[in-house]
């Protein structure tokens, strides 16, 4: 059958791995980066679906969900369990559901940026992470305004801060 699409994940069209609601607006602010670039992520497929597991590298985070660069697509409403090891803190566990895949082409070819909405985050959790959302933005704030000090006590970003300006004091 011409009309029928192949399982194959490389034959399958983009139209498989976008957006499944393009107008949906983010309850929490995503905030990405160059620190979460070596955080580990594992997801694992949850049931109904099965499969093996997939590693991943995480690219931003809020307090809803999380975006990850895999080596492999997954389709859009999949059910994951994911993992995350986060530096100076006991590992994240949630289910997730895969929001949005889009393909990213780059050196070691093309990867897939996956978006993960958080299902069953324990809201101290959550709320921690929406904590480290809001600390950086406001930290960014404070360095694009050159507003001394940068880092503020009590900071949830602080662990996880890899910008040049972290405990710099004023000139």
């Amino acid at each position: 059958m011409a009309d029928r699409k192949s399982n194959d994940r490389k034959s399958r069209q983009n139209d498989d791995f976008d957006f499944v609601n393009p107008t949906e607006q983010r309850k929490h602010r995503r905030v990405g980066s160059s620190a979460f670039n070596g955080i580990p992520v594992v997801l694992k497929p949850a049931p109904p679906f099965f499969g093996a597991p997939v590693d991943g590298k995480m690219v931003d985070l809020s307090g809803g969900g999380t975006a990850v660069l895999m080596n492999e697509a997954v389709m859009v409403n999949t059910k994951m369990k994911v993992w995350i090891a986060f530096p100076h803190r006991e590992a994240v566990e949630s289910r997730v559901s895969v929001r949005r895949v889009s393909p990213v082409e780059g050196p070691e070819g093309t990867r897939y940026l996956t978006g993960l909405q958080f299902l069953d985050m324990p809201e101290e959790t959550a709320t921690e992470m929406a904590q480290i959302s809001a600390d950086y933005e406001a930290c960014d704030k404070r360095i694009s305004l050159e507003e001394p000090p940068y880092c503020v006590a009590g900071c949830a970003f602080y662990p996880l801060c890899d910008k040049p300006q972290k405990d710099r004091k004023a000139a």
